[in-house]
């Protein structure tokens, strides 16, 4: 954040590529909305190394990571209020679904 600050205070072609980008977001953020784009999904295969029983993972772990991520990618988290200031206009529903598959044989 630094670095972006001096930026701005010391280069201003950034400065002014900065304020298009802004004005353009502003533009972009005001128009009608046509449709929820289509839910993208990705499937995923997950794969626990471990070294002893103890650091094994269970597939109910892992499913309810997965459900915990797909929940986030929706916006749909508890934690969803919490979003900083400079980022709550940025929060939304990614259309982003991640599933998992059984891995291809070898």
């Amino acid at each position: 954040m630094a670095a972006h600050m001096r930026l701005l205070e010391e280069y201003a072609p950034f400065r002014g590529r900065q304020r298009t980008l802004e004005q353009q977001t502003t533009l972009r953020r005001a128009l009608p909305r046509v449709t929820k784009p289509p839910l993208v999904k990705v499937p995923v295969v997950v794969n626990v190394v471990y070294r002893t029983e103890e650091q094994n993972v269970s597939l109910t772990q892992v499913r309810s990571q997965i459900s915990v991520l797909n929940r986030d990618f929706a916006k749909r988290n508890k934690d969803r209020t919490k979003v900083p200031e400079p980022w709550k206009g940025l929060a939304a529903d990614t259309r982003l679904a991640v599933s998992i598959v059984e891995p291809p044989p070898s």
